[in-house]
């Protein structure tokens, strides 16, 4: 299987407070400083191998010891994110699934975004569902997203996500030593926004993993 840490469940992320115009993104939750230290997302990660054989005597008998795993070319996975909602005044909730663990979400690839749904002074929940795939050959990530939203839970049905290019097998090998025994690792983040704002706007990321499927 290619996710050495899989299932990989993200740190206790922080609520995101009245968050609007641009979605923010979810960071670890900590009690001691009461502010994010952390230069990354409370993000899920997923990691892939790709064990090219090399023609030298050398690179080959390394890749002989094994070690790295052996499903280098292909992988499929799910993300799985979900929580809750206050909405403080008439307003919509849209989370989005990122490609990518930096806490500015410019920084980050957008890949896929719940239907908004209106929590209009009450509370709710969230979930989103995204099944993705990648092989080495195109380098391409891609896939569906799904899931619920809304103090009345609406459904948004399958859609495919904006898909990720470039991660392909040179990209993985690129400076690793003894004919290529590449690594590499895909970062995912989470980031929400409410369509009016209202201090009391709320939004809580109480569940984020990855895992094989």
């Amino acid at each position: 299987m290619p996710g050495a840490n899989n299932p990989f469940a993200a740190k206790a992320a922080a609520p995101l407070v009245n968050p609007i115009t641009t979605a923010s993104i979810f960071v670890p939750y900590a009690a001691t400083p009461v502010v994010n230290a952390s230069p990354y997302s409370a993000y899920v990660k997923y990691d892939v191998y790709n064990n090219a054989v090399s023609t030298t005597s050398q690179a080959a008998t390394n890749n002989a010891v094994g070690g790295q795993d052996s499903n280098t070319n292909y992988a499929r996975f799910l993300i799985r994110a979900g929580g809750r909602v206050t909405g403080g005044t008439t307003t919509n909730f849209t989370p989005t699934l990122y490609f990518g663990r930096s806490t500015v979400t410019a920084t980050n690839t957008s890949m896929g975004a719940l239907t908004a749904g209106a929590f209009n002074s009450t509370s709710g929940a969230w979930y989103m569902d995204a099944v993705l795939v990648w092989d080495a050959t195109s380098g391409v990530i891609s896939g569906t997203v799904q899931g619920g939203n809304g103090s009345t839970l609406a459904i948004t049905a399958a859609t495919l996500i904006t898909p990720v290019t470039g991660q392909t097998a040179a990209v993985l090998n690129a400076g690793q030593p003894l004919g290529g025994n590449g690594a590499g690792t895909f970062y995912f983040s989470i980031g929400a926004l409410f369509s009016a704002t209202n201090a009391s706007n709320l939004a809580l990321l109480d569940y984020f993993a990855v895992e094989d499927i």
